[in-house]
């Protein structure tokens, strides 16, 4: 029996997870808090970023409120709150989940009722909501 369990390849590890989530509210255009359903009855309350892109700011010394009411409103339209949509999250090289500076796990989201095509990331990109944005300095 021992030979045999040392005989069994290990899984690779996952680079993501998919979930179904609950959209809470959006906070702006690149953040939201959704309750995720992690399943057997679980889940998680809490804020998510989304990966991959940048929104102008609502506050603070960046601050830029038109075109960040115009992110947040985008994101409202392709899921609003009280909605339930697609939600993945990234693993990084220890595999974990993938967060940001501020602690949000790093998630991309789908428009409600859209499980492929473009994520609403990569719609805030196209629509010129948002730019692309690999972490670091903005």
């Amino acid at each position: 029996m021992t030979e045999q369990l040392a005989a069994t390849p290990t899984m690779p590890p996952r680079l993501e997870w998919a979930y179904h989530a609950e959209v809470l509210r959006w906070v702006d255009g690149d953040t939201v808090i959704l309750r995720i359903d992690a399943g057997f009855r679980m889940s998680l309350t809490d804020s998510f970023r989304l990966l991959g892109v940048d929104t102008p700011e609502k506050r603070g010394r960046r601050a830029d409120p038109g075109p960040a009411a115009a992110a947040q409103a985008f994101c409202e339209a392709l899921a609003p709150a009280g909605s339930t949509v697609p939600v993945r999250t990234h693993r990084d090289r220890n595999n974990r989940d993938r967060r940001g500076k501020y602690g949000r796990y790093l998630v991309e989201i789908w428009p409600v009722g859209i499980g492929a095509g473009a994520s609403i990331n990569q719609r805030l990109i196209i629509s010129g909501h948002a730019r692309a944005y690999g972490g670091g300095k903005r």
